[in-house]
């Protein structure tokens, strides 16, 4: 396994330490193959989690052709999941093409967002940034290969009732859509996850996520890492890889 020893994630992930950390946020609440699934760290609402993975990659579209669709169906899974006990969600990730930029949010290992929410982010978003985003209509996740081919970072968002859209440009801020949310909730001094850590949030979380996960059955997760089709997976997206 590729990891970085100065790594939050790739220190969680470690195989010897896995599920003990000292930190109950980073104990794993699912995992397969590639990935584990952990509260985040300064949540803005109950229910907030991270996909994760195992190796230290900078963004989701770094990921090869198989450990994308392993990502798709996980993210199917714990957007089930979350949407069961909360509500509407939105899916979405920060994507730096290399690490110390700013939209990285100073975490820069691969990692991408499930998060209890009802007021569109994009539009929120808009209110915290002078970049003028144009967003693209995209089918999913495998999208963000693209950008990162082209050496361009990216935002990309899915949430219940619109369509999946990708933003690969210039002028994206630091924790875009953790201020968005901020915002729309009346709390937007709070949207820094470096200074409210929210501990009594996480384990609500917890508390509430941890008996439904015993709907998920180990079959289901290590078939995740088996390579399983998606007729419906782009294949032209990772035409450069295989």
């Amino acid at each position: 396994m590729t990891n970085d020893h100065n790594c939050r994630f790739c220190k969680v992930a470690d195989p010897v330490h896995f599920g003990k950390a000292d930190t109950f946020w980073d104990r794993p609440l699912l995992e397969t193959k590639h990935f584990f699934v952990v509260p985040s760290l300064g949540p803005l609402v109950e229910g907030w989690l991270l996909i994760v993975t195992k190796e230290h990659h900078i963004c989701m579209g770094s990921l090869d052709k198989a450990e994308t669709i392993e990502l798709k169906q996980l993210l199917d899974t714990t957007s089930s999941l979350v949407r069961s006990i909360y509500g509407p969600i939105a899916v979405f990730e920060h994507g730096p093409v290399e690490s110390k930029l700013p939209v990285g949010c100073g975490v820069d290992h691969a990692h991408i967002h499930v998060v209890p929410v009802l007021d569109s982010l994009i539009e929120a978003a808009s209110q915290w940034c002078d970049t003028k985003f144009v967003w693209d209509n995209v089918s999913g996740i495998e999208a963000v290969r693209t950008p990162y081919m082209r050496s361009q970072s990216y935002l990309y968002i899915h949430q219940d009732g619109f369509t999946p859209m990708l933003y690969d440009g210039i002028g994206i801020p630091s924790q875009l859509f953790r201020r968005a949310i901020a915002g729309s909730l009346g709390i937007a001094d709070r949207y820094n996850w470096r200074e409210n850590a929210n501990e009594s949030v996480i384990a609500k979380t917890i508390e509430r996520i941890t008996p439904a996960l015993q709907q998920v059955s180990p079959e289901e997760l290590i078939r995740y890492g088996g390579g399983v089709v998606d007729r419906a997976f782009d294949e032209a997206t990772f035409r450069t890889i295989d």
